[in-house]
C-alpha cells in the first residue's frame, strides 16, 4: 500500500546556457493529497555542469522552527514543501515567464554558463516509502541561438530560399555543424532541393547559416507550412554529447499568381428602337496584380454602339477598354449602351487579355423583338345629326418589356367635327410598360351630316410597326319636329339621354406659368342623368397645383363623382396647373354615365421656353381662386415654383447572410412636403459578388434587370404624405465579403438624384 510519493518537474530538458530553469518537487501522501512541511534535499551531481542558485525559503510549512531553508553550496540545498499557493516572478514585465507554487511544493533555480549536462535530484527524507522519495531531472545546456527563416510570398513556380541563422548564446560568433531539418507540413505539392522530396536536412556553415531552396513539383497558388528544427548534432561539444533537439518552429511560404475572370451580361429580352444596357465584370480572383489589361468586344450586328461608362476606343467595328492594373481582389465593372436596330437573337461577346498572358472570354445572349401592341377602337353604330358621339380607345402591351415613345393620331372626313382641332389630331402617349393597358383614352366628335361616317386611328412608337384601325357610325337625320296637335314624338334613347363635356384652358403659356383648366359637364338632354364619373389627366409637362373640391385620385388622375344632374344642368371643375416644361401640353376630360354613355374633351396649349419670372399679370385665366372652392389638400399657390423634397431610405431586412443565400432590401421613396412629385424613377445597384434575382419584387411600377442593375418604370406621381415602397428579393450572396447596394432615385422635382447605401456582410458557412 502506497504512503506517499515525490515527483519532480520536468524530467527532461533543453535550456540555453545562462538562462535559469526552475525545478518544482512535489510531495503527496498515499491518498494523493499534497504534503506542506516535508524536507526535501536538492543535489547536484559532481559530474554536472552548472550550479544551484536558488531555492524557496518557504518557512509556513515548518515542523521544526529552527530548521530553515538553506543553500548549503553550489550542489546541495535543504527546502521545505509549502504550505500555500505562491508566485516565483522573473523581475520581468511578463508573466508568461512566471512559476506558480503550490502547497505541497518545493521549487530550486538551476543554471550553467558552459555547455554540458545537470543532473539534479530532489530527495525528501521522510517519506517512508524509499523507492518513491527520490526523483532526478536531467538539464541539457546548449550554447546556441537560432534565428527561424521568415514567411516568404513568392510567385508560382519560382524557388524560395529558406535560411536558418544558429549562433552561441555566449558571444553571438557563429555555430558551424549544426544540423537544421526542414520538413514540408501541408500546402500544394513542393519538395526541396529540385526533388520531391518533403524532408531534408542540412548543416550550417561557417557563418552559421542553413540554407536550402524549396520548389514546387505542381505550380499552384496556396501556401506551405515549413518546420523548421535545429539539431545539436552527436558528440558536438565531447564524445559523449548525444544527438539533441534544441529549437522547433514554422515558417509560411505563399506562392501568389493574378488570374481574371469576366461576365458580360445584358437583357435577356429587349425591342428594336430601345437601349439595351450590357454590364462587364472584371474581377482578379488571384493573389497577383494583373497589368495591361484589355477588354475587346466585337459589336454584333442588330446592336449599335452609343456610350459606355468607361471612354472606348472604337476599332472597325469593334471596341476596346484599358486598363492599366487590377490588383488582387479588385473587380471593375463597364457599362455599355447599345441601341437595338433589327429583330434577332445577339450574342455578345468579350475577350480580355493581360500582359501576364491571362485570358478570358465571356458572351451574352439577347432576343430583340418587335414592340407589339393592341388597338382597340369602339363606338355607337348609329348616331343623330346635330348629336356629340365618343369613341372610346384601348392599347394594350402583351409584350414583357415596355413601349416608349408612343403617338396616337386621328384622322377624320367631313361630317365628324373636333370641337378643338381640325383634321387630323395628334397626341403624345410616352411609355405604355408590359402588360399594362390604358383605357381612359377617347375622342369626340359632333356629328354634322348624315351617312356613314369613318375616321382612322392609327397607333406608332419607337421600333413599332404602326398600326391602325377605322371605325365608323351610321348618322342618322335629325329627330322629327313635334307634331302639330303639340304631341311630342317618342324619344329615342340617344334623345332621353344627352351628356357632354367641355375642357377649356388656354392657348398658350410658358414655362413656369400657371393656367387655369375648365371641365364642363352638362347634361343637354330631357332625362336625368345619374352615377356620373369625371376623369381629369394632364401630362408630365403640367403639374396640378390646386383643384375643386371633391376630387380624389384614382390610377394616377383627379376624379370628381356626380350622383345627378337634372336636364340642362351644368357642373364645372377647374383645375389650375404649373408649366413644367417646353413642349405641346394637353389636358384630357373622359366623363362616364349610367347607360353606357361616355363623352370625352380635351384642350391643349403651347408651352414655351421662360423668358423670364413671369409676374401675376402675365399668368393667363388667373384666378385668385377656383370656384367652388379649394381642394383641402392641394399645394398651395406661391409666387415661386414649389420644389419637391422627397426623402429616400434603403434597408436590408438581413444584416448577415450566407453565400448562397438570399437578402430582402426594402426601399421607400417618402414626400413629406405640400408639393406633387412626377416622374419619379428608381434604380438599384448591386455589387460584383451579389445577383439580383427577378422573381418575387413587390414595388409600384414593374422592373427590368439588365446585369446588377435593376429599374423600376417610373411612377407618374406621389402626392404629398404618401410613400412608394419596393421590396426587392431576393438579391442571392454569391461570395463572402462586405458588399454595398445603391439605390438613386430621380424625378422631375428633385434638383439632384438621391442617393443611399446600404451594406451587407455575407459569410462563408465553410469558413
Amino acid at each position: 500500500m502506497a504512503v506517499g510519493q515525490l515527483s519532480l518537474l520536468p524530467q527532461t530538458m533543453v535550456a540555453p546556457v545562462g538562462s535559469d530553469v526552475v525545478l518544482l518537487a512535489t510531495a503527496r501522501d498515499g491518498r494523493g493529497q499534497p504534503l506542506a512541511g516535508q524536507r526535501v534535499e536538492w543535489m547536484l551531481s559532481p559530474d554536472s555542469v552548472g550550479q544551484l542558485i536558488t531555492l524557496d525559503r518557504n518557512t509556513q510549512g515548518r515542523k521544526n522552527k529552527h530548521r530553515i531553508p538553506t543553500k548549503v553550496d553550489n550542489h546541495f540545498a535543504v527546502g521545505t514543501t509549502s504550505s500555500r499557493l505562491t508566485t516565483i516572478t522573473r523581475g520581468t514585465p511578463t508573466q508568461v515567464d512566471d512559476v506558480v507554487v503550490g502547497q505541497g511544493q518545493a521549487w530550486i533555480s538551476v543554471s550553467s554558463a558552459t555547455d554540458g549536462t545537470s543532473y539534479v535530484t530532489a530527495f525528501a527524507p521522510n517519506l517512508p516509502a524509499w523507492d518513491s522519495r527520490k526523483q532526478t531531472s536531467i538539464i541539457y545546456w546548449v550554447d546556441a541561438q537560432f534565428s527561424f527563416p521568415a514567411p516568404i510570398i513568392g510567385p508560382v513556380g519560382s524557388p524560395q530560399v529558406l535560411s536558418t541563422i544558429v549562433t552561441r548564446t555566449s558571444d553571438g560568433s557563429p555555430l558551424k555543424g549544426y544540423q537544421v531539418r526542414y520538413s514540408i507540413l501541408d500546402g500544394p505539392p513542393a519538395g526541396f532541393s529540385g526533388s520531391s522530396t518533403t524532408e531534408i536536412e542540412v548543416p550550417t556553415d561557417g557563418e552559421g547559416r542553413a540554407v536550402v531552396e524549396l520548389f514546387q513539383t505542381q505550380p499552384a497558388r496556396g501556401e506551405n507550412t515549413v518546420q523548421v528544427e535545429v539539431v545539436r548534432p552527436h558528440g558536438f561539444s565531447t564524445s559523449g554529447d548525444r544527438r539533441l533537439l534544441v529549437g522547433r518552429g514554422t515558417t509560411l511560404v505563399t506562392w501568389t499568381s493574378p488570374d481574371i475572370n469576366a461576365r458580360i451580361s445584358g437583357p435577356q429580352e429587349a425591342q428594336v428602337g430601345s437601349t439595351a444596357t450590357y454590364r462587364i465584370d472584371l474581377v482578379n480572383p488571384g493573389d497577383g496584380s494583373l497589368a495591361n489589361v484589355v477588354v475587346t468586344n466585337r459589336v454584333p450586328s442588330g446592336l449599335r454602339y452609343q456610350q459606355s461608362s468607361l471612354a472606348a476606343e472604337n476599332l472597325a467595328g469593334s471596341l476596346q477598354w484599358r486598363l492599366d492594373s487590377l490588383g488582387p481582389g479588385q473587380s471593375e465593372s463597364i457599362e455599355v449602351d447599345y441601341e437595338v436596330t433589327r429583330p434577332s437573337t445577339i450574342r455578345n461577346c468579350i475577350t480580355v487579355s493581360a500582359a501576364e498572358g491571362l485570358t478570358a472570354e465571356s458572351c451574352a445572349t439577347t432576343q430583340t423583338v418587335l414592340p407589339d401592341v393592341q388597338l382597340r377602337v369602339s363606338g355607337p353604330e348609329t348616331v343623330r345629326v346635330g348629336q356629340p358621339v365618343t369613341f372610346a380607345i384601348s392599347i394594350t402591351n402583351p409584350g414583357s418589356l415596355p413601349v416608349t415613345g408612343l403617338v396616337i393620331k386621328d384622322t377624320f372626313g367631313p361630317g365628324l367635327v373636333h370641337a378643338a382641332a381640325v383634321s387630323p389630331i395628334e397626341r403624345e402617349l410616352g411609355t405604355l410598360g408590359p402588360g399594362e393597358t390604358r383605357d381612359d383614352l377617347a375622342v369626340t366628335f359632333r356629328v354634322a351630316r348624315a351617312g356613314r361616317l369613318c375616321h382612322q386611328v392609327q397607333l406608332s412608337g419607337q421600333g413599332l410597326r404602326p398600326i391602325q384601325q377605322t371605325v365608323c357610325v351610321n348618322a342618322l337625320a335629325a329627330a322629327p319636329p313635334a307634331a302639330a296637335d303639340g304631341a311630342v314624338p317618342p324619344l329615342t334613347p340617344e334623345a332621353q339621354a344627352d351628356l357632354q363635356v367641355e375642357k377649356k384652358g388656354p392657348a398658350t403659356a410658358q414655362v413656369g406659368d400657371k393656367v387655369l383648366f375648365d371641365v364642363i359637364v352638362t347634361n343637354s338632354g330631357d332625362t336625368e342623368i345619374t352615377n356620373i364619373k369625371i376623369r381629369d389627366d394632364y401630362d408630365f409637362a403640367l403639374r396640378p397645383l390646386r383643384v375643386s373640391e371633391g376630387f380624389k385620385y384614382e390610377d394616377e388622375k383627379l376624379t370628381w363623382t356626380i350622383d345627378r344632374l337634372l336636364p340642362r344642368q351644368s357642373r364645372t371643375f377647374q383645375v389650375e396647373a404649373q408649366c413644367q416644361r417646353p413642349q405641346r401640353a394637353c389636358s384630357r376630360a373622359t366623363v362616364s354615365a349610367a347607360g353606357g354613355l361616355l363623352v370625352a374633351d380635351e384642350a391643349c396649349l403651347q408651352i414655351e421656353p421662360a423668358a423670364g419670372a413671369p409676374s401675376e399679370a402675365d399668368q393667363p385665366n388667373r384666378r385668385d381662386t377656383p370656384p367652388n372652392g379649394a381642394a383641402s389638400g392641394a399645394p398651395p399657390t406661391e409666387e415661386t415654383p414649389p420644389v419637391a423634397d422627397l426623402k429616400l431610405q434603403m434597408t436590408d431586412l438581413r444584416d448577415e447572410v450566407a453565400v448562397g443565400q438570399t437578402v430582402t432590401y426594402e426601399v421607400t421613396i417618402r414626400n413629406p412636403g405640400e408639393v406633387v412629385d412626377r416622374n419619379v424613377e428608381l434604380v438599384l445597384s448591386v455589387p460584383v459578388g451579389m445577383s439580383p434575382v427577378a422573381t418575387g419584387m413587390v414595388a409600384p411600377s414593374k422592373a427590368t434587370i439588365a446585369g446588377r442593375r435593376v429599374r423600376f418604370n417610373p411612377v407618374a406621381e406621389i402626392r404629398p404624405g404618401e410613400t412608394l415602397i419596393y421590396r426587392i428579393p431576393p438579391v442571392r450572396a454569391d461570395r463572402a465579403g462586405r458588399f454595398v447596394v445603391e439605390a438613386k432615385a430621380v424625378s422631375a422635382g428633385q434638383r439632384k438624384a438621391l442617393l443611399v447605401n446600404e451594406e451587407t456582410n455575407i459569410y462563408s458557412e465553410q469558413n
